[in-house]
Order: structure tokens, then sequence, then C-alpha cells
């Protein structure tokens, strides 16, 4: 026995335990430009981040960048972030000081493929601002793709994502969860295009099956690596100009609903109160059109949350896992009320579908696959929402208060 102990002491064991290890966890990526999206962490008008996905071998994390039409680029590095024993670099560059309405192009260091993205307007004026918001996205890759574009068709100047982003829980493997996300961004890549060929920002919430991630705890989860700065928080808040507020909340995955997060989200809401347009996006619907309606994240929604929202002015929230699509009534303390707030959803991007349910609190209800386009202006806010088909299958107006 002590002859193999001083045999895995050498160099040499050690050297060929490490190349065992890096054989096992190598990963074949694509062109690191099919890996690119963007993200932001708080202003798409005036801020923008590149994320881009790529082997040890790129370790880079510059980007040049410049307005669309000037000579000159600009130089900035930013980082990048290892997935465990993965031979896979997560990279992460943010750009700054950038000026509203304004198209903006950029690559990365070493190549020659261009890109180009629009920033968001920081006014509400003669432009309609559209957002596309959705959930439930990439369980059915060939609905997903079909989605994606019919989704671009409508050139939104920003997708925000209502978490079951990848379905990559199910996987076993850390390497095939990871190889998940993979699919999920160079898809997103191909499909996800606005006018001329322009990237669209997105911004996500998380979802029940984009956490808990082979329920090993070290691990650092990938929703965090992917579409958030912070590393500890899965809700935050996302500031268009000074006409709308968006607030990606948590409902109950990575972060519990009540507590902490209800604090948090009062505080947004009160700093707020004079942004004409505020959104709450969560997974797990309040009022659901398919589960019951005494489940216990929807339950605990319905105690924290919705309160908050009628207290503070919110006319439209958009909530998603339930595979279909549904509108409720204007609802307050928990009644049909015209000053109540709209709950918007279900869920049901690029997932089978499931059979509604009838409730109460529903005015329409239908099991199709759809996204939701939500158009501000200065007369108020629109939602028009358009099924697989580009078929508008409800839409509503909520005029400015």
């Amino acid at each position: 026995m002590k002859f193999f102990d001083r045999i895995a002491e050498t160099n040499i064991c050690r050297l060929i335990l490490l190349a065992f290890a890096t054989f096992n966890f190598s990963f074949t990526l694509p062109d690191r430009n099919e890996l690119i999206y963007l993200t932001c962490k708080q202003n798409p008008s005036r801020e923008m981040t590149i994320q881009w996905h790529s082997n040890h071998s790129q370790p880079s994390s510059v980007v040049f960048f410049r307005k669309k039409g000037d000579l000159d680029w600009r130089r900035t590095e930013g980082g990048s972030e290892s997935l465990d024993s993965l031979d896979y670099l997560v990279h992460r560059t943010d750009l700054s000081e950038l000026i509203p309405a304004t198209e903006y192009e950029f690559f990365l260091e070493g190549s020659q493929w261009v890109h180009s993205f629009r920033t968001l307007p920081s006014q509400l004026s003669e432009k309609t601002v559209k957002i596309v918001i959705g959930g439930d996205v990439f369980l059915n890759a060939r609905v997903f793709r079909k989605m994606n574009a019919v989704v671009s068709s409508y050139d939104p100047d920003l997708i925000i994502l209502g978490g079951d982003i990848a379905y990559a829980e199910k996987f076993k493997k850390y390497s095939d969860i990871i190889g998940r996300w993979k699919d999920f961004f160079q898809i997103w890549n191909q499909t996800i295009r606005g006018s001329s060929g322009r990237l669209i920002p997105m911004v996500a919430c998380p979802g029940n099956h984009d956490v808990n991630i082979l329920h090993e705890p070290s691990r650092q989860q990938p929703f965090y690596t992917f579409f958030t700065s912070d590393k500890s928080l899965s809700y935050r808040s996302i500031d268009i100009g000074d006409y709308c507020s968006f607030f990606l909340l948590d409902s109950g995955h990575l972060h519990k609903v009540e507590a902490e997060q209800t604090l948090w989200l009062e505080q947004a809401l009160y700093e707020r109160q004079k942004v004409s347009f505020k959104h709450p996006v969560y997974h797990v619907a309040a009022y659901s059109c398919y589960y019951f309606h005494d489940k216990k994240n929807s339950a605990s929604i319905r105690q924290h949350w919705c309160p908050l929202f009628e207290d503070y002015g919110v006319q439209i929230a958009f909530e998603h896992h339930s595979h279909a699509y549904k509108r409720t009534y204007p609802l307050l303390h928990g009644a049909i009320d015209p000053l109540g707030v709209i709950y918007v959803g279900d869920g049901c991007w690029g997932v089978p579908l499931r059979r509604t349910q009838e409730r109460g609190y529903l005015e329409k209800r239908e099991s199709i696959n759809c996204f939701n386009v939500l158009s501000m202006n200065a007369e108020g806010e629109r939602v028009s929402v358009i099924s697989i088909d580009d078929q508008l299958i409800d839409t509503f107006f909520v005029p400015k208060r």
C-alpha cells in the first residue's frame, strides 16, 4: 500500500490525472461570435453588457465599439468566469455612458466579425418603445425557433424572459447542463435579430427549472453567471429612462418571496412612484390559469407582493409557469375592480401547452404558444398578444395615469 501511496505523490501521476480530467471536461464550442448576447445592469438607454462564451484558449474579454457612422473605435475590457472544471469561459464586458436611441457597432478582440445593437430611448416622444415579454422558453427546439422568428419580426427594443429559460435542470451531468445552456444561447444568437441584423438585449428572472442544478450548493448557479452581475441576488430592477421600470423578481427559487425580497420590492416601488409605467415580471403566477390557487409560492406572492403592486400604482404584472395564455380582470384585494392590477401570462414561448382552467378572475384564457408585445408611448401602454403563427389573439390598452 505504501508503494502506491508514493506513486500517487509523484509529479508524473499528477500530470496523468490532470490530463485525464482535462479530457473528461473539455468542451467543444462554436465560434465565440455565435455565442454573443446582450444584457444590461440597470439602464439599457445608457449602458449595455456584451456577453459571450469561449474556451480557455480565447481568454480575452476586450471589446472595441463605436457609434455607428463614427470612424474611431473605443477599447474596453471586461472579465470572464470559468465554469468549474469545464473548458468554458463566460465573458462579460460592460459599456457605459452610451447615447440613448442610438445604434452602436462592436467586435471582439482578434475577430473581424462586427455586431450591432441599439440603445433604448430615454424619453417617450413620438416613438413607440416595444418590449417583448414571455417565459417558459426553450423546451421544444422546433417551437423555440419558430417563435423566435415571429418575435424578431416585431423588431423589439428589449426582450424580458420570465423564467424557465433553458430547462437545463433535467440533465444529470454538469457538462450536459452547461451544454443545454450553450444550445440556448447559440439558437438565440441565430434567430433573435432586430432590423439590419442587430442584436436585441435581453434580461431575465429565474424559474424553477433554471436553478438547483444537481442540488450541489458549492456550484455557482448558471443563472447568475449568464444573466446577472451580482452573484448573490436573483432579483433587480431595470429602469428605461424616467418613464418605465421593470422589477425582475424571484418567485421563490433562489430567494424567498417574503422577507428581504419583499422589503427590497417595497423600497424599489417607493423610489419609483413618479415613474409612469411600472411592471413586475416573475415566473410563478399569483393568478394561474392552470395550477391550483393554493400553491405555496402563488399564495405567498398574493400575500406579500400583490398589495404592494396595488399601493404603488402597478397596472400590469407579467406572470408565467402555466404553459398557456391568460389575462385576468383588473384585480384589487383579490376582487375585480377597474382600479386593480391586470395579470398577464402565462409562460408559453416554447413549451407543450396545458389545458386552461376556468377561474372567476380570468377574463381571457387560451391554450396557445404566444408572447406579449408591450408598446409604450406618451398616451399609455398597449399589450398585444401574438401567437406562434403571427396572429393577434388578444390586445388591450391601459392609459397613462
